[in-house]
């Protein structure tokens, strides 16, 4: 189940769906090359912002055709987190895109898994203190993504304190 070529034949898969516009049928097979592309020995920050960015754009996708959120990333997604950090591919400007993106995933996810939100703060945070990094560095790219990423955690912010006061809390 998790053979590099089993990843391959489910993204496969997932983008003929995706060019049938039968975009909701596309995401367990995401899914499933996500839980390959978390295990690899070889793991890639790139790839795995390629592969993680198309989910975000399916979801939004499938939002906009019928609400449906899809089934939860969770446990892949904390997978790629922990073999990225093992293997020290962290710090870059890309890995930072890459929590961005990823917690646009929870949030998408946040609908059917009430920790989702939460996931998605703790990871725009992380994105934002990493492009800041780099955009004091001079990085004029990571200062782009930076305003982005600090008006996603605003709304996350905003998204969290409204449930509170909703939930009485």
């Amino acid at each position: 189940l998790r053979s590099p070529l089993f990843g391959k034949q489910a993204r496969h898969l997932a983008n003929l769906r995706l060019a049938q516009n039968r975009t909701a049928e596309a995401l367990p097979f995401l899914s499933q090359a996500l839980v390959v592309e978390a295990g690899r020995d070889a793991v890639s920050v790139a790839d795995a912002l390629d592969l993680v960015d198309l989910i975000v754009n399916t979801q939004q996708k499938c939002s906009m055709e019928d609400g449906h959120a899809g089934s939860s990333n969770h446990v892949a997604l904390k997978m790629l987190q922990k073999n990225l950090s093992a293997r020290g591919m962290t710090n870059s400007k890309e890995y930072a895109v890459l929590c961005h993106k990823i917690s646009l995933v929870y949030m998408h996810e946040s609908r059917g898994d009430a920790k989702a939100l939460r996931r998605a703060r703790r990871l725009a945070k992380e994105s934002v203190r990493l492009l800041r990094q780099h955009a004091d560095l001079g990085n004029e790219d990571a200062a782009s993504w930076l305003r982005m990423t600090e008006i996603h955690l605003q709304m996350l912010s905003s998204a969290r304190s409204q449930r509170l006061v909703a939930g009485g809390s």
